[in-house]
């Protein structure tokens, strides 16, 4: 809504006029969702769920840890919130990049991805929160 009202329209835009946008977004977004599906179960192997559980491991808990500190320390301030989400983010996803780049060989083959690749997702996930 903000961009459109920004950039396209001005300050002018209807509701109704928002309301469509809003609605052809969302198809765009499942038109590419839906494409997108086969060549992940591709690269995957069939395995969607872990994909979409690892991809959450990677990106997620920065989240958690900011929330969390909200929470429990009054005398945590929005920059330190940003740069941790920053610094957090940076780290997830350099870690997706050298995970989807290096696949796990199988059981009767040598490990020869680098020794930083070697954890669990879901270990990874609980060392960055």
């Amino acid at each position: 809504k903000q961009w459109y009202q920004r950039r396209v329209r001005g300050k002018s835009a209807t509701t109704r006029e928002l309301l469509l946008v809003g609605r052809l977004f969302v198809v765009f977004l499942t038109v590419v969702s839906i494409i997108w599906v086969p060549f992940i179960q591709m690269l995957q192997g069939g395995q969607l769920f872990v994909y979409m559980v690892s991809i959450a491991a990677y990106l997620a808990p920065p989240i958690a840890a900011v929330y969390l500190l909200a929470v429990i320390c009054t005398w945590i301030n929005e920059k330190g919130a940003f740069y941790g989400l920053c610094a957090g983010t940076i780290v997830g996803l350099t870690r997706m990049i050298m995970a989807f780049s290096y696949s796990a060989p199988r059981c009767s083959m040598e490990d020869t991805r680098p020794t930083k690749k070697k954890d669990h997702y879901k270990y990874f996930a609980t060392k960055v929160f």
